[in-house]
């Protein structure tokens, strides 16, 4: 007796026991549905969900979990209702239940193909004669550059000069270096001629050598300054606005609980953020928040940094291989926090130093940037300080600073910096202007006189379609005064007035040009002045495929001399064993596109019409974004009617100074043009639907006439219109013709 009294006691504390079979059952959390036949076990006035459905819903599970024939259960927060009659679970949740929610609000980036590099060479070219009263002369830029090639990683480049000046040189080196490129771990190797990194505190010096940097430039989409957080809470699912200044940039959907809106596009400086929101009853709230953006910041824990070590390069674009002592070097800038940017650099070789500095954010003020620095080398020992504040808006900029340096600071290469170094900039609206001011003074003992330059410019829109600006400025007490007009006439012709008052002497100038066409085709350009050192120049162009070639002949009326030039610029790519002329490779990337046997079929790029395949079916792209979105796309209308297009527009992300080739799945294709009658005889009429066997509908044309594409080789059409349902058989014949007429065929009801 006392054992049954026991176990009937246990029985009551403990409750109904956990169901061994789930229940399917329709959810609503906060009176959204969240999902239909959902398993869920019930104990008592307890429900259970698996993990899966938990964090569909973004409920955290919260206590253990109770383990039914093998699999898990979590607790339902609160306090569930079953609605008996709909079968539908109801639970009441505040936010807090919910896991934070992170919204995204860059623009999705397009999923990009896998374009496979193409190994091979390319030279481009610049090159200029010019003949007139004396001697002529003629000068050419090579670029040459190595990709892919023998496997090895990165690009080889090398550029030089050819000059027929006599005290030039007829070759000269400018540089050459072997470039790696990692992208997912933000660095590059520059092995070879480059420049010195962390030149906005410590000066750039040209050196050879090796050098492991961040590159943050590898990935364009990401954001590394700091951006304010944003955010909220909704209880029920909600519609999310973003204004910055009261302009809508943003707009998303939120479900219940708190939110984070990530990336938020803000522009650099101050403003005001607001947060719209607006649940599915139509109430509304909005928060507003100040902030400060400045790409002088890092995100807390991002690091910038390098390691360079080699020697510095001398007279450069003089001499092509002066090279002087030995340095080498590290730095760091990182992000502490999202208002604080530390900086440091040591630099050891001929002349030592060493330079810290710090970016902070003062509030809604604005950035102030501090730095110090101190040098030992054979000019003995000195410092250096600066002290630079920058405020942005909407309506108004200023950024002043001051720099000191001590008569025995020197930078890496040896160069001397002026005593004192006072700047300040002002931009602000007056009116329907805008007005820019602008000073500079500098004293030095070392590096020359000391120089003083003040200046004020106006801009405003002065007229219909012509923007107008105003400048004068003052330097060590002379004087110059310019006004310049400018009016765009469509997207490639412009035309400019301007008049300049110097040492009491005035040129006015009028000039007019036409730019080439994207896809190729002529340009030309006229200009005439009036005045001191007046000359009249004329000119043409042509852009094609293999580059732009220039001719123009100018007049100077002092002296009564003559001129005439030529130029152009261009590329050659040896690739896939074939040499091909190009418009040239520059910092950018090329593609090649092969449309086999397609010729003269338009090819886009980034939605504008660029080029066209030749008689073999391919064209080059030039001018790619390196890692950015590249949009690369064909005519589809320029196909013949029995080839179908797979896709028309592809994504690519190339490396910078590579090549890429891209393929345009083709497929060829019959299609018939169907003409169907009812049983009197009479067209079906427009608007009908024909309804083939794999379930396509396809709409009637006028005179009873449908489209079919891909037919078999016999087909079942099932005709619907208000008057009813029938239905034909036909046979496709075959043949060569990729879009033979058919018909008419009589449509046999179905009722």
């Amino acid at each position: 007796m006392c054992l049954a009294i026991a176990l009937l006691c246990a029985a009551g504390l403990t409750g109904p026991a956990l169901a061994a079979s789930p229940l399917l059952l329709a959810v609503r959390i906060n009176g959204a549905a969240v999902g239909d036949f959902v398993p869920l076990l019930r104990e008592g006035d307890r429900w259970f969900a698996q993990a899966e459905a938990l964090a569909r819903w973004r409920i955290a599970p919260a206590g253990p979990a109770r383990r039914v024939d093998g699999m898990d259960w979590w607790a339902l927060p609160g306090m569930p209702r079953l609605d008996a009659t709909t079968q539908t679970l109801l639970l009441d949740l505040p936010a807090s239940a919910f896991d934070l929610q992170r919204v995204d609000l860059r623009p999705a980036r397009p999923a990009a193909v896998e374009a496979p590099l193409t190994p091979g060479l390319a030279l481009d070219y610049d090159f200029n004669l010019e003949a007139g009263e004396g001697r002529p002369q003629a000068a050419a830029l090579l670029d040459f550059g190595a990709f892919g090639l023998a496997r090895l990683p990165g690009t080889l480049r090398h550029r030089m000069v050819l000059r027929t000046l006599p005290d030039a040189g007829r070759a000269l080196r400018l540089d050459t270096r072997w470039r790696i490129e990692q992208p997912a771990q933000l660095r590059a190797w520059t092995f070879g001629d480059t420049f010195t990194c962390n030149g906005d505190f410590a000066g750039t010096a040209r050196f050879a050598g090796v050098q492991l940097a961040t590159d943050f430039g590898l990935r364009p989409d990401l954001v590394t300054f700091p951006l304010p957080a944003l955010g909220g809470s909704a209880s029920v699912p909600s519609a999310v606005d973003l204004l910055v200044d009261g302009r809508t940039v943003g707009a998303t959907q939120v479900g219940s609980g708190p939110f984070a809106l990530d990336n938020p596009p803000l522009a650099a400086g101050a403003g005001e953020v607001t947060v719209v929101q607006q649940d599915v009853l139509g109430r509304a709230r909005q928060i507003s928040v100040p902030y400060y953006v400045s790409p002088r910041l890092l995100k807390p824990g991002l690091s910038d940094t390098c390691l360079e070590a080699g020697r510095l390069r001398r007279d450069y674009g003089v001499r092509s291989n002066d090279y002087g002592g030995t340095f080498s070097a590290a730095g760091i800038r990182r992000g502490l926090t999202s208002v604080l940017t530390l900086a440091g650099r040591v630099e050891a070789g001929e002349v030592s130093g060493m330079q810290v500095g710090m970016n902070w954010l003062a509030g809604r003020l604005g950035v102030f940037t501090l730095q110090t620095a101190a040098s030992t080398g054979d000019a003995g020992g000195g410092s250096r300080q600066a002290l630079r504040f920058e405020r942005q808006t909407r309506a108004f900029s200023l950024s002043a600073g001051i720099e000191t340096a001590s008569a025995g600071y020197r930078r890496l290469g040896g160069e001397a910096l002026p005593d004192k170094r006072s700047s300040l900039f002002v931009g602000l609206p007056v009116g329907g202007a805008n007005l820019t001011l602008a000073g500079i003074w500098q004293d030095s003992r070392t590096t020359g006189p000391s120089t003083r330059i003040a200046s004020a410019s106006l801009s405003m829109r002065v007229a219909s379609g012509w923007f107008g600006q105003f400048t004068i400025q003052q330097q060590d007490g002379e004087t110059t005064a310019f006004a310049v007009f400018t009016r765009a006439f469509g997207e490639r012709r412009h035309m400019a007035l301007s008049a300049q008052n110097r040492h009491g002497e005035t040129l006015a100038t009028l000039q007019a040009q036409s730019s080439e066409p994207l896809s190729g085709g002529p340009g030309w350009h006229v200009l005439a002045s009036a005045g001191a050192h007046a000359r009249q120049v004329a000119g043409m162009s042509w852009l094609g495929n293999a580059g732009r070639f220039a001719l123009e002949a100018a007049h100077e009326s002092a002296g009564d001399a003559y001129a005439l030039r030529a130029g152009g610029r261009g590329g050659l790519v040896w690739a896939d064993g074939a040499l091909t002329v190009t418009r040239g490779l520059g910092e950018g990337a090329i593609a090649r596109v092969s449309l086999p046997g397609m010729a003269h079929v338009p090819i886009l790029y980034q939605h504008r019409v660029v080029t066209t395949t030749d008689a073999n079916g391919e064209a080059w792209v030039t001018g790619l974004l390196p890692y950015e979105n590249n949009v690369i796309a064909l005519d589809p209308r320029a196909l013949p009617i029995a080839v179908r297009l797979d896709r028309e527009a592809v994504v690519v992300r190339p490396p910078a100074r590579t090549a890429v080739t891209l393929g345009f799945p083709l497929t060829a294709q019959r299609a018939a043009l169907v003409r169907i009658v009812d049983s009197a005889g009479v067209p079906i009429p427009l608007g009908a639907r024909a309804r083939t066997a794999d379930g396509r509908r396809l709409p009637f044309g006028r005179n009873g006439e449908v489209y079919v594409d891909r037919p078999a080789a016999h087909n079942r059409l099932q005709v619907e219109w208000p008057r009813g349902q029938c239905a034909i058989e036909f046979e496709f014949p075959p043949g060569d013709d990729p879009q033979p007429r058919l018909g008419p065929f009589v449509c046999e009801s179905l009722i």
